[in-house]
């Protein structure tokens, strides 16, 4: 007869292994999915150099249609946030510390609340909304309606034609909305400095000007290469992964957004981490 002890033990350790082995397959699936997206990031690279006559002129005219819908169509949405929050963060310290000369500082506190970390992040977050999920959803549609095996037929390399210039418009389209945020947020930071206190245009713009680092300026261009590549990157890889089913083209987008929301604020807290710390 089995005593009540043993019998627990059995089922915690199946328990426990159960666990193990669900673990494990999440770990291999994460290694797996970093494998592919490797892949597709250096097919990518790879197909840059085969960019020579008309395939070249192909490649721009549909990365230039990616950068009108990922950052020109985006600039009003994109604009009205940035003034908002630039509004809102000196609103609140110019409240919160008027006893202790927070106009003086609020260049210092705009640069940064706004333009170090929350500019980036906001626009970042904003293309993955319009576009990370719109780039997994084109994509996955392509692959079950045969498109995809339609152009390897025709001899047009698919990563070159369709990841490629994604990846370049998202790059190119974040620059800009970063720069477009950082821009409307000082503008919406100074609307709300003048409703509360005198301070002049020029002492205001002289605090920004101060309170900006060289490092601050670099890590704009440098954001945008590795948000833009990213969000475009796995939108693309999700999209590409679907197999059978129409039901998958949701998920996929789905999948990709918040595989693009955790890279991005696990990548800029790396790098918030490198450069500040």
């Amino acid at each position: 007869m089995v005593s009540s002890n043993s019998g627990v033990g059995i089922l915690w350790g199946r328990s426990v292994r159960r666990l193990v082995e669900d673990l494990g397959a999440r770990v291999r699936g994460a290694l797996a999915t970093a494998g592919e997206m490797a892949s597709l990031l250096f097919l990518s690279l790879r197909s840059i150099a085969a960019l020579v006559g008309p395939s070249s002129r192909v490649v721009a005219r549909v990365a230039l249609r990616q950068v009108y819908f990922t950052g020109n169509q985006a600039l009003p949405l994109t604009g009205l946030i940035a003034f908002l929050l630039g509004a809102v963060v000196v609103i609140q310290a110019v409240t919160r510390l008027s006893g202790l000369g927070a106009e003086g500082f609020a260049g210092d506190i705009l640069v940064i609340a706004v333009l170090r970390e929350l500019g980036p992040l906001v626009a970042a977050v904003i293309v993955i909304g319009r576009s990370g999920t719109a780039m997994a959803a084109e994509l996955a549609t392509m692959r079950l309606r045969g498109e995809i095996e339609d152009l390897d037929t025709l001899g047009i390399d698919p990563v070159q034609y369709l990841v490629l210039p994604r990846i370049a418009g998202a790059i190119v389209s974040l620059f800009g909305l970063m720069v477009f945020f950082d821009l409307l947020a000082v503008v919406g930071g100074y609307v709300a400095l003048g409703s509360q206190t005198m301070t002049p245009v020029r002492s205001y713009v002289d605090s920004i000007l101060q309170a900006i680092q060289p490092r601050d300026l670099a890590l704009i261009p440098a954001k945008a290469v590795l948000f833009g590549g990213m969000i475009a990157a796995f939108g693309c890889y999700r999209g590409l992964s679907v197999e059978a089913s129409p039901t998958e083209i949701p998920r996929a987008a789905t999948r990709g957004v918040v595989m693009s929301l955790v890279g991005i604020f696990v990548a800029d807290s790396i790098l918030a981490t490198l450069v500040y710390s």
